[in-house]
């Protein structure tokens, strides 16, 4: 009975409780480009206990860029908030409820975002003197925000700590693998939970990096992860959203595992505490060379008088582009096309970095032979063609043809180690049902071991 009264407590959860006098601050602010609006001062010995904010009027079209969709009004309002004269949290707005680019709905411990676009958080935020919170908006129209907070009185100890938040966005070559970091500040506090939203260019997994958390200056990170896929609560590539009191994946776009993605971790039953410093550094090691935006939130309790957080970088701000998903196909994978060859060998090869872990490979070959591909088309249109290409020492040097109308591009596969390139050929008018990639083989690359190989992951169709 009491594990079940536990799980229904998680499952539906609440605030701490305020005091019987709380009181509900609410308030509407529009704010001009370029402006800053803030919410009165609130002054005492006090808590926030619950808050929450709605962006009015946002609409979504097919243009990324339009400034009113909620993925853009959410992330150009720049959230400030003050406690004891301390700035204490910057973040866009949207990100501080643990999901974004836009309005994802979801609910676990901290948080709730529901399909209005109300976020509410319920991260308890504690002051001994005074709070202020403001907007600041960064983008091109003007955005109205409703703010509603609940607010009372609740005794400031020496034992209590000010919420911190920081955010911050690096977007960069996934290869070699490399850290990013979330968080380096010195005092005394406890990092509670991040958010780690990626915006994944190719279709390919993202997410072997380590957590690797340094507290209290140690040499080696007391805290190092096996997989941010082990971190964030699923232990194995999951494209699919999902919500657990301690972690969830709110966004997942697709197709396979690109697009935008979000998840967040809260560390309550293993909070990471620190007497002297902290630095949390985030691996990204991802499957493919691509370049991918990877963005984070981490919230933190800090002792009053040590380090805040950093201020937003407003030039990478913009959430980035992929494309409009509902113009996307399913990948085709390459290794169960029907095909055949004027030469050479034409057989499935494992592979752990391809989609689905297997990729098709056409071998022995000499310049003039070609290999044609049959790839299936559910409805006709207007298409790019894009690959998902093999490199290696033993790899050739390709010409396509799609439908027969030749390409003048030259693709080489040549890389002294693995790699990988996505080619983009196109757009073409393709016809429902059969349509055919031809790969002719050309002379190879001087510095190419024997072989002439050829490999393709998948074939990816987006409508024009």
């Amino acid at each position: 009975q009491q594990q079940a009264q536990t799980a229904a407590t998680l499952l539906s959860p609440k605030p701490a409780t305020a005091p019987a006098d709380a009181e509900w601050i609410t308030q509407r602010l529009t704010i001009q480009p370029g402006e800053t609006e803030s919410l009165p001062e609130v002054l005492g010995e006090k808590a926030v206990f619950e808050w929450s904010a709605r962006v009015l009027d946002t609409r979504e079209s097919r243009q990324w860029d339009d400034p009113s969709r909620a993925h853009n009004a959410y992330r150009f309002l720049g959230l400030a908030i003050d406690f004891d004269g301390e700035l204490s949290v910057t973040t866009p707005l949207g990100d501080f409820f643990g999901s974004a680019p836009g309005v994802n709905p979801y609910e676990n411990l901290f948080f709730t975002v529901d399909e209005s676009g109300k976020m509410t958080s319920r991260l308890l935020m504690p002051f001994a003197k005074s709070m202020r919170m403001s907007l600041s908006n960064l983008g091109k129209i003007p955005y109205t925000v409703e703010l509603r907070l609940l607010v009372g009185q609740r005794a400031f100890t020496d034992r209590d700590y000010h919420l911190r938040a920081q955010w911050g966005t690096v977007t960069r070559d996934s290869w070699p693998p490399f850290d990013t970091n979330f968080v380096k500040t010195t005092g005394e506090g406890k990092v509670v939970g991040t958010v780690y939203q990626i915006a994944n260019p190719v279709l390919i997994w993202w997410g072997e990096g380590d957590q690797k958390i340094f507290v209290d200056d140690e040499a080696f990170p007391s805290t190092f992860g096996t997989g941010t896929e082990d971190d964030y609560g699923y232990a194995y590539g999951n494209n699919r959203p999902f919500t657990r009191p301690y972690h969830a994946q709110t966004r997942v776009d697709g197709p396979a595992s690109g697009g935008h993605i979000s998840l967040n971790r809260w560390y309550v039953l293993d909070a990471l505490p620190y007497r002297q410093s902290i630095q949390f550094d985030q691996e990204v090691w991802h499957w493919m060379p691509c370049k991918p935006t990877l963005t984070h939130v981490i919230y933190w309790y800090a002792k009053p008088g040590t380090p805040g957080p950093t201020i937003i970088d407003q030039a990478d701000l913009a959430p980035r582009d992929l494309g409009i998903r509902e113009n996307m196909l399913d990948p085709l994978e390459g290794e169960i096309l029907r095909h055949e060859a004027t030469g050479g060998a034409v057989e499935k090869q494992r592979l752990a970095n391809c989609s689905r872990t297997e990729h098709l490979v056409w071998h022995g070959s000499k310049p003039g032979d070609r290999l044609t591909l049959h790839v299936p088309v559910p409805t006709a249109g207007s298409y790019t063609v894009e690959l998902n290409l093999c490199m290696a020492a033993d790899y050739g040097r390709y010409k396509f043809s799609v439908n027969g109308q030749e390409l003048p591009q030259v693709v080489d596969g040549y890389s002294p180690k693995l790699y990988w390139r996505q080619v983009k050929l196109g757009p073409f008018n393709l016809r429902k049902g059969d349509n055919t990639l031809e790969v002719e083989m050309l002379e190879p690359n001087p510095n190419a071991k024997p072989g002439n190989w050829f490999g393709l992951d998948y074939v990816f169709l987006v409508g024009q």
